[in-house]
């Protein structure tokens, strides 16, 4: 090649070579205009759900004060009466479950115990111990 022709390339090399760093640029500014967008926007998306959360909890706040003036006998709204109702079927059946799980935990400590008294026989021969060469 001659001298003018690679200077000519190198010219060209240099200016597509330019191009490509402010394309570069470019878009390394997108992405750190999307990362922003993107963090803002998650924050944005944990607030929302945290204030789901709150207005939840003040829901079964608003439920829970509703139950106990029902079991004090001050009667709530009709509406409210149904769900009370439905509340006390579902502790009765609670305590039926931690009934039974509590006669299950007797019942196996009970076993246990019995075990360790009377061992079972084993029916396998007993294991001898091997002399070393």
């Amino acid at each position: 090649m001659k001298k003018n022709e690679l200077r000519e390339l190198w010219g060209k090399t240099e200016k597509q070579l330019k191009e490509i760093g402010e394309k570069v640029v470019v878009i390394a500014k997108d992405i750190k205009k999307d990362a922003v967008y993107g963090a803002k926007a998650s924050k944005i998306g944990i607030e929302k759900l945290s204030l789901e959360t709150r207005k939840k909890k003040t829901f079964a706040d608003i439920g829970s004060e509703i139950y106990k003036l029902y079991k004090k006998g001050k009667t709530p709204e009709q509406s409210v009466v149904k769900f009370c109702k439905m509340a006390d079927a579902i502790n009765r059946k609670l305590s039926a479950k931690e009934r039974a799980g509590t006669t299950l935990k007797s019942a196996l400590t009970e076993s246990k115990k019995t075990a360790k008294k009377s061992p079972a026989k084993s029916k396998s021969k007993p294991k001898t111990k091997r002399k070393k060469k």
